[in-house]
């Protein structure tokens, strides 16, 4: 059995975000996914909702975030929406993984200093499989045990 039970994604496109709906699914097919098109409702259900949850079992936790994104549905888009769930989730010290998928360059050395649970990024590109680009990341965080398998199509 997985150790991720659950996912929480953020992005505000929605293609993006079936993007990685689809490739966290065929990793992780048992696990709850969640998807918010903002920051907010990420965050409402990570701290509040599931906080004690979190806290007990980190590691059953992932949340793939979006960097730019609006705070509420509707509102502007904010550059540091996605580093702001981070930071709550350092502030908060919540030890679930958290991966940054945005089309827009991501400092990785920068967000693993300012948050202990940040396990890297993927720049978005919908030419490229986000599928092998997401595993190979999470195998090499050991968050996926690289034994595991696809569905046969690697």
């Amino acid at each position: 059995m997985d150790k991720i039970r659950h996912i929480l994604i953020a992005d505000d496109s929605e293609s993006k975000l079936d993007s990685i709906r689809a490739a966290a699914k065929r990793l992780f097919p048992d696990a709850a996914v969640s998807t918010f098109s903002c920051a907010n409702p990420l965050l409402y259900q990570l701290c509040w909702k599931e906080a004690e949850q979190v806290r007990e079992d980190p590691a059953a936790y992932l949340v793939l975030t979006d960097k730019c994104m609006p705070f509420l549905a509707g509102g502007r888009v904010e550059p540091g929406a996605g580093e702001h769930v981070l930071a709550e989730m350092a502030r908060r010290r919540f030890a679930c993984p958290a991966i940054v998928i945005s089309s827009g360059y991501v400092d990785d050395e920068a967000m693993e200093a300012e948050y202990p649970g940040y396990a890297g990024s993927i720049e978005y590109d919908p030419c490229v499989s986000l599928y092998h680009q997401l595993k190979r990341l999470l195998e090499s965080a050991g968050i996926l045990n690289e034994e595991k398998e696809g569905d046969g199509n690697e």
